[in-house]
């Protein structure tokens, strides 16, 4: 099997949306992750399918739902299982990224081989709208880099980009 590779965004209490939107607008995170995903395939739950408006472009774009006949708004592969998933994109790359949403994290953590880690440096307010990257231990993983970057005039509040492997 293709390694298998998160990459998330979260801020200090690790929200990674509030009310099904991103709860921050920083290119330089952007930048990252279209860098880390070119050319590899994506994989991401429905909500998720929704809120990025159209296919991540020069990425495979897998959709996993549990509805067969779910329709998105552009051209997607559509798989109601993690298998179908996984395999649908390893059919075409060697390079399988998990986008979110925490329901799916939560189910490819345990499957990953990789943690791309963008930690926002600042705590938005969360209230009942607030979804959370799932826990995990960071004694089962290695870190292999760490780059923080200091605000800026694009970039309101600093950030730092971690690679962890699992052990």
């Amino acid at each position: 099997m293709t390694r298998v590779s998160l990459i998330v965004a979260h801020d200090e209490g690790g929200v990674i949306a509030v009310d099904g939107r991103i709860p921050w607008d920083l290119p330089e995170e952007r930048s990252y992750f279209r860098r880390v995903t070119r050319g590899g395939a994506v994989v991401m739950g429905a909500r998720t399918w929704e809120t990025i408006h159209e296919p991540l472009p020069g990425r495979i774009n897998v959709v996993l739902t549990k509805y067969i006949a779910f329709v998105g708004k552009g051209p997607a592969w559509v798989a109601t299982s993690l298998d179908a998933a996984f395999g649908m994109a390893e059919h075409e790359t060697e390079s399988v990224f998990v986008i979110g949403g925490a329901d799916v994290f939560a189910q490819t953590l345990p499957l990953a081989d990789v943690l791309h880690l963008t930690r926002i440096q600042h705590t938005f307010p969360a209230g009942a709208g607030a979804v959370y990257f799932p826990a995990w231990n960071p004694a089962a993983w290695r870190l292999l880099s760490s780059e923080t970057r200091a605000p800026d005039a694009a970039n309101e509040w600093a950030m730092t980009f971690e690679r962890w492997e699992r052990r």
